[in-house]
């Protein structure tokens, strides 16, 4: 994809700019490489790359003499195919295909990284660029970030497939690349920001390193969500009536702990920001209590004064608050030290000793399954609807802050739903309370607070 910038529209300038602004500050670097191989266990075997010399010397050349990134892509192809011979792993010129338009932005990586023969299964994405004046990075300058046009540019770029990949599958952090002619950088995104190395050059053996152990890590390493899985208990026959699901249309199973939820494959994309919670809803039927009910996923902020929601909840319901929902389960995803469902951005800027503007965040997987809602607060029918399902959600406000000393703090259309009754009146529910303020604790001025909204 070309950095030239008279080839970007304005409203594409926009939206790379809204996406460079989003990650702008969160970026820990430059790492170094051998450090940054660490996200991925070590591969078996004495020899780093037995082919990675051979595969040098054939890139180089190609390289050298490249007139524009249209010369590159095939060397590039090859040299990255020649590092990871593995049934497990293919690389694709991609660069002049669009995989999907998100937030406005043509994901269009130059080179796919793809699960073997499996298009529709992405294990990373990876840029190349011609001139060097596009790297978003620079290792000697303080702050490590690039304030030029062309830098910015790419960040956002490289920012809008990352998030496009985290937003349309089910991962818990995702790897890319971004290659130049004569060096290249390897990073790693979760919901807290991004890991990115130092320059690396195309013959230094901890490079090769890195791709044999990408190669050979499990689809978890890579960052696939293993409790998302295309598994299916029994017979779904039913299931796809009750939900009112299409016969063909292809069914997925969610795991909290030792329960299972059944969830439509086909779901909109999920947050267009590259950090932050990452929330996302969905109708699902419960295999064990054979019941439909709302399943919700998102990355938590770890704190000690910010609790789980589900705990939330019980306290509402302890101290009777009207118009809240019945929460069944809820939980972190994976044990207490989970190194996939736990984001490592926080952690490797610490171990590194480096320092930011902005204070990252540690954020943790957590599921919560509430009673199931119907509709949203944009679904009434007459003006009385709306009216009443608002005065419920105040109610449930009110007596939250009065009864339970818990103020919402973040109250939205989006977070207020409610049900018809068989009567044909309404009753309108406030949910979404992991952002909910502790009076309590404000009292002792301890209170974190989380700002990204997403």
């Amino acid at each position: 994809m070309s950095s030239d910038l008279n080839t970007i529209s304005v409203k594409l300038e926009s939206c790379l700019a809204g996406f460079h602004a989003k990650i702008s500050g969160r970026v820990v670097g430059p790492v170094d490489v051998d450090l940054f191989n660490r996200f991925l266990p070590s591969a078996k075997g004495t020899d780093a790359q037995p082919d990675g010399d051979a595969a040098y010397q054939e890139l180089i050349p190609v390289l050298k003499a490249a007139a524009d990134e249209l010369d590159m892509y095939t060397a590039l192809v090859n040299y990255l195919n020649r590092l990871c011979p593995s049934e497990n792993i293919s690389f694709c010129d991609k660069h002049d295909k669009v995989l999907r338009v998100f937030d406005g932005v043509d994901i269009s990586p130059d080179i796919v990284v793809f699960h073997g023969n499996d298009e529709a299964t992405i294990e990373a994405m990876f840029e190349v660029k011609y001139n060097d004046d596009d790297d978003p990075f620079d290792d000697n300058e303080f702050g490590f970030q690039r304030e030029s046009i062309n830098s910015q540019t790419t960040l956002g770029q490289i920012t809008s497939y990352a998030t496009c990949h985290q937003a349309l599958e089910f991962r818990t952090h995702a790897f890319s690349a971004l290659i130049f002619r004569k060096y290249m950088r390897l990073l790693r995104w979760d919901r807290s920001g991004v890991v990115v190395t130092e320059k690396i050059q195309f013959n230094n053996p901890s490079l090769f390193d890195f791709f044999r152990r990408f190669t050979s890590a499990t689809p978890a390493q890579r960052g696939r969500d293993i409790t998302v899985t295309t598994n299916l208990s029994g017979q779904t026959e039913d299931i796809r009536l009750l939900l009112e699901w299409d016969e063909k249309a292809p069914l997925l199973t969610i795991s909290i702990g030792d329960n299972g939820y059944i969830i439509l494959k086909d779901q909109p994309p999920g947050s267009t920001s590259p950090i932050g919670r990452s929330t996302r809803w969905f109708k699902a039927y419960c295999l064990q209590e054979k019941q439909v009910v709302l399943l919700k996923d998102s990355w938590r902020v770890v704190s000690p004064t910010l609790k789980p929601e589900h705990v939330i909840y019980k306290r509402l319901h302890e101290c009777n608050v009207l118009n809240i929902p019945q929460v069944y389960h809820g939980s972190d995803i994976g044990d207490e030290n989970d190194f996939h469902h736990t984001t490592q951005t926080k952690f490797w800027l610490d171990k590194t000793g480096k320092s930011l503007e902005l204070t990252l965040r540690t954020h943790r997987h957590y599921r919560v399954v509430l009673e199931y809602l119907p509709y949203r607060l944009e679904d009434f029918e007459i003006a009385r609807e709306m009216i009443t399902i608002i005065r419920d959600a105040s109610i449930a406000h009110r007596y939250a802050a009065i009864e339970a000393r818990v103020v919402h703090h973040d109250i939205s259309n989006g977070n207020i739903m409610f049900k018809r009754k068989e009567d044909g009146t309404v009753q309108g529910y406030l949910i979404d309370w992991d952002l909910s303020l502790d009076l309590d604790l404000a009292d002792q001025k301890s209170v974190e607070v989380q700002p990204e909204r997403t």
